[in-house]
């Protein structure tokens, strides 16, 4: 049975389990953190702006791999593909939560009263846990995609000279930009989830449905890596991510986020990366 499409929830899916005490599980979150409220404000002229933009950029670059097999064009959308997949799915996570659309922060003197969001997660993980990998997933990105941000704002300016080039666009100029802006929106994100941290509006809710998720699509095999202390145990195949999807009634896209994180789960279990 599905579950109901609520506005304001965060999904936690661990994917490994450590053999190590004391370490966290790598996990995946999905954050659905978006204000009715907001929602159906009227956008301001920036916010509509920066929304055109967005759509007339993904709209072009998915127009290159719709061309002539070959070409300039589908080679590039096929190199940034699959630069795309390899890029760590904890930056594509926040890139994708829009803090302008999500509930606004309570005032401090209203820590933990104003504002609810449950943090959805299996029952065989401790709430604690879910909220320590949280925390520390956050802590680690902040600083990580604010040097990210100003890093490819300062070299930006230096692919000026490929401007130069006839026909072919400045493409390591868009490069830097794309991946500004990829920093920034994660920059914010995470920034925003560490303020819920701190003022307790994050609330962990136990999911016997996940539970069933998890005991019907376990690997048959664990990951082993060089350091066998290192070793950390999958906990999910990708076979389990129709379910998942079903279960919370997501969006496709957030099925093909998910793929995404499975895919680079074993690799970083397997060097003990986490």
């Amino acid at each position: 049975m599905a579950l109901p499409r609520t506005a304001v929830r965060i999904i936690a899916l661990p994917l490994t389990r450590p053999r190590k005490p004391n370490t966290l599980p790598l996990t995946f979150y999905h954050f659905h953190l978006k204000s009715q409220e907001r929602l159906n404000a009227p956008k301001t002229r920036i916010a509509s702006l920066v929304s055109w933009g967005s759509g007339k950029l993904a709209n072009t670059w998915a127009s290159f791999g719709k061309g002539p097999e070959g070409t300039w064009r589908t080679k590039l959308y096929a190199y940034g593909e699959q630069l795309f997949d390899r890029l760590e799915f904890e930056e594509l996570v926040l890139k994708n939560l829009d803090t302008s659309l999500a509930p606004v922060l309570p005032p401090p003197a209203e820590k933990g009263t104003a504002l609810t969001i449950p943090l959805i997660h299996p029952t065989s993980l401790q709430p604690e846990v879910q909220l320590s990998r949280l925390r520390s997933m956050v802590d680690h990105r902040i600083p990580t995609h604010k040097r990210g941000f100003w890093r490819y704002l300062i070299i930006a300016p230096f692919t000026a000279p490929f401007m130069i080039i006839p026909v072919i666009p400045n493409l390591p100029f868009f490069y830097c930009a794309w991946r500004s802006w990829h920093h920034w929106r994660a920059y914010k994100a995470a920034e925003y989830i560490k303020t819920l941290l701190d003022n307790n509006n994050i609330i962990p809710q136990e999911s016997q449905e996940l539970d069933v998720i998890y005991k019907d699509f376990a690997p048959s095999s664990t990951v082993k890596s060089s350091n066998d202390s290192q070793r950390h145990d999958l906990l999910l195949s990708k076979d389990a991510v129709p379910a998942i999807v079903s279960l919370f009634n997501l969006a496709a896209e957030e099925g093909d986020s998910m793929y995404r994180a499975l895919a680079q789960a074993k690799p970083r279990a397997t060097k003990g990366k986490v």
